[in-house]
């Protein structure tokens, strides 16, 4: 990383690094609207917005869609 001199061996982790020095929350929650900068964040916030009975539950594989490019 060039703003913090940190080294990665994934290319993914890097990725999801620089969020934390970008600011980017690319991860949205479709109860309350609240972003986070990584899924398992927002899948933890998720639960918290109560049982199967109160909430739609978190889609799985590719649930999380980009809102500049839609991938």
């Amino acid at each position: 990383c060039a703003e913090c001199g940190k080294s990665f061996s994934c290319s993914s982790h890097f990725s999801k690094h620089r969020r934390t020095h970008t600011g980017e929350k690319p991860f949205r929650c479709f109860h309350c609207g609240k972003s986070f900068n990584v899924s398992s964040n927002l899948y933890r916030h998720q639960r918290g917005h109560g049982g199967a009975d109160s909430a739609e539950p978190a889609p799985r594989g590719f649930a999380y869609k980009c809102q500049e490019c839609g991938k």
